[in-house]
């Protein structure tokens, strides 16, 4: 098997949206990882690995979901929009931000958000070794 690169972040570099008549619709997600990446996963056997930014998708519009991700190199993580709220929402940004800068006396601590924090971990951990190979580049942000 060929080496590739996984590239593992918060958000895919498209959300999917499920629009007013029930279609899901893909678009590009703004910000610089997604512009500055999108020519590395786009290649050969890459990938990219993230949260599509919904959440209580069918199974048949996980599937979807994943056909159309697969087709431009990416592979979903599903999560609730309690994982959201406890571990993005919750943990990142009101422990880890504040931790990392320099505003400790707001930093939160309560151990269903770091529950949740390690929950999510795993599910992104399930997903990366679902798709890695042990010679590929594995590359993580979380922004």
């Amino acid at each position: 098997m060929s080496k590739k690169t996984i590239i593992v972040s918060n958000r895919l570099p498209v959300t999917v949206n499920k629009d007013g008549d029930g279609t899901l619709s893909f678009r590009p997600s703004s910000g610089g990882l997604a512009t500055g990446l999108s020519t590395t996963y786009k290649q050969g056997g890459n990938l990219w690995i993230g949260w599509p930014g919904t959440y209580d998708h069918s199974v048949e519009e996980k599937k979807h979901i994943e056909k159309e991700l697969k087709n431009d190199n990416m592979a979903p993580v599903y999560l609730t929009k309690t994982d959201v709220n406890k571990f993005y929402e919750g943990y990142s940004n009101k422990t880890l931000w504040p931790l990392f800068h320099y505003f400790t006396e707001y930093a939160t601590y309560e151990k269903d958000l770091w529950d949740s924090y390690v929950h999510v971990n795993e599910l992104f951990l399930n997903a990366i070794l679902e798709h890695a190979e042990p010679e590929d580049t594995i590359w993580v942000h979380d922004y």
